[in-house]
């Protein structure tokens, strides 16, 4: 069994929404009538699927785990590169940390003739020089040797420089990013992916910025999540409530700025 990772049912259902949302203004826009939109989750999760609900329905062989070869690419793998001198902590369900880890890889692609050469010229290994190796199938019948070699180029570079001198031959490259690492990325931080807000708890802390970019809306959140029942009185405000009624329903425990049994 392989686990897809993220539950994505849920994302899934609420972009499928959010065009839901567009197309029934649209109509509305068009024809000067609403829409009701139902949108269940696993029909939608089911579309993501459709290649393999036809291969099925044709009898031909289903997809396996193939690790990072197999893609009709040699070399494709990644590669160890040189460690961190500080230390990145992991961290345990309590937050406290647990080990520390240095290491750091970098991943490569190959994908034609062209890429091949343009790698076996910036590596300058004379075990990749091998006439052979202008075909695709003798790469990939000694992918191992082929990825020895370059394990024992990278793991002596910075992967950051190394992907970016691989990138600037036209050869395909990345360093491997942790989640962390992430925050410091030069593509993202030039991006301005990841902005400053403020909570009420946490004080200022980086978030990732909405990744759709209006040019006519370019301002940003300042603000992070609000607390439970933040808006509790703002929003009873708005609807018409008085202060005494509010007061009420606080009292009464209609409303509450804290959750049941949380304490």
């Amino acid at each position: 069994p392989h686990k897809s990772g993220i539950s994505y049912g849920d994302p899934i259902a609420g972009a499928t929404c959010a065009a839901a949302i567009v197309g029934g203004l649209l109509y509305r826009e068009q024809n000067g009538t609403g829409c009701y939109s139902v949108l269940p989750q696993r029909d939608g999760v089911t579309g993501l699927v459709g290649e393999f609900v036809i291969a099925e329905s044709l009898g031909w062989p289903m997809g396996y785990r193939i690790g990072n070869g197999g893609h009709r690419s040699t070399p494709h793998n990644v590669y160890p590169c040189k460690p961190d001198l500080k230390p990145r902590k992991v961290l345990g369900p309590d937050r406290n940390p647990i080990s520390e880890v240095f290491d750091r890889w970098i991943a490569i692609d190959c994908r034609t003739n062209k890429e091949w050469r343009s790698l076996i010229k910036v590596i300058a290994d004379p075990r990749l020089l091998q006439n052979k190796y202008s075909a695709l199938s003798a790469r990939e019948s000694d992918s191992e040797k082929i990825d020895e070699v370059i394990s024992d180029w990278t793991s002596r570079l910075n992967a950051d420089e190394t992907a970016a001198l691989l990138q600037s031959h036209g050869i395909n490259a990345s360093a491997v990013q942790t989640a962390l690492l992430l925050l410091s990325d030069s593509h993202l931080k030039t991006r301005n992916n990841f902005i400053n807000v403020s909570h009420d708890e946490v004080g200022i802390h980086q978030t990732a910025r909405p990744t759709w970019r209006l040019s006519n809306r370019p301002k940003l959140p300042v603000l992070s999540s609000p607390l439970f029942g933040a808006h509790n009185e703002e929003i009873l405000h708005e609807l018409g409530y008085s202060p005494e009624k509010i007061r009420e329903m606080s009292q009464t425990g209609a409303i509450s700025t804290e959750l049941i049994g949380a304490k």
